[in-house]
């Protein structure tokens, strides 16, 4: 359904056209968003990766504020990028022998510029025949500080340097 926005001082609106007959109520306007990325880790596949993390987890996870050891579950990791604050907890390790796979989560807190209920998830996998390290996010709603666009690039600029870390171990 078609909608748009207004800004008036320090006021934003939208505005959604109730007028189609056939609508379904209640309209929800969600500003969530995603994001998906996939990168290379050359030679190393999930059991190295899991390897080279629990060895020394800030020696290649590429935020300031992430911690030496591998994160447990439940703890919080005071993450920074510049002056954005990236505050989370670490859900959870999670392993699939079958399908050759780690992964982990981590979740935003009240004070992560992604705001409380966005997560974003790591898995190292092979994907057709390749070892990567996929990343996917839930963003709940992005602060008007930064712009989606602006977002994205930070991200694939920080998920590239992580895969590399891995790639080069």
């Amino acid at each position: 359904m078609p909608t748009s926005f207004t800004w008036n001082e320090n006021t934003l609106t939208q505005h959604v056209d109730l007028s189609n007959p056939n609508i379904s109520f209640p309209v929800v306007a969600d500003p969530a968003w995603t994001y998906s990325y996939k990168f290379p880790t050359g030679s190393k596949n999930s059991q190295q990766a899991r390897a080279l993390l629990k060895k020394c987890f800030n020696c290649y996870f590429p935020v300031t504020g992430a911690p030496k050891a591998f994160p447990t579950a439940g703890q919080k990791l005071p993450l920074k990028v510049g002056v954005l604050n990236f505050e989370c907890t670490f859900d959870k390790e999670v392993y699939n022998s079958l399908h050759m796979w780690i992964g982990f989560k981590f979740k935003a807190t009240k004070n992560h510029i992604d705001q409380l209920g966005s997560y974003v998830n790591f898995t190292f996998q092979p994907v057709g025949g390749a070892n990567h390290l996929l990343i996917s996010a839930y963003v709940v709603n992005i602060s008007f500080v930064v712009n989606n666009a602006f977002y994205r690039s930070g991200a694939i600029q920080k998920w590239t340097e992580f895969a590399n870390k891995i790639k080069n171990g």
